[in-house]
């Protein structure tokens, strides 16, 4: 599913053309799998409408980034002080909690 581009270096405007091409499919088959997997595990997702569907993945996707933006970037020193990594009980507390958001968010508009 997720080839790495492969290019020559021809002609440079052909190159870029190429890239972007690529890129917009390495992102809407990202994208694709990221609405997959979260359909797997909420699965009345699969009931919402798809601008709703890629909305309620975003917020998804990015709260995850926020909570590892701010362990990477020690905005909670007090909480950090002394961790390298996040610890596995944050990480599964926070995506049940998300999870549960998220088919609330589903319910509330399939149902």
């Amino acid at each position: 599913m997720f080839q790495p581009p492969r290019l020559s270096l021809a002609d440079p405007e052909l190159v870029d053309r190429d890239v972007l091409v690529q890129v917009d499919r390495l992102a809407e088959e990202w994208q694709a799998h990221l609405l997959s997997t979260l359909a797997d595990a909420v699965p009345a997702l699969g009931s919402a409408a798809e601008a709703r569907q890629k909305q309620l993945a975003l917020f998804f996707i990015t709260s995850l980034h926020g909570l590892i933006d701010t362990y990477y970037y020690k905005a909670l020193p007090k909480l950090l002080s002394g961790l390298d990594l996040i610890p596995d009980d944050v990480i599964e507390t926070h995506i049940e909690c998300l999870l549960t958001s998220l088919e609330a968010q589903v319910d509330g508009v399939v149902g």
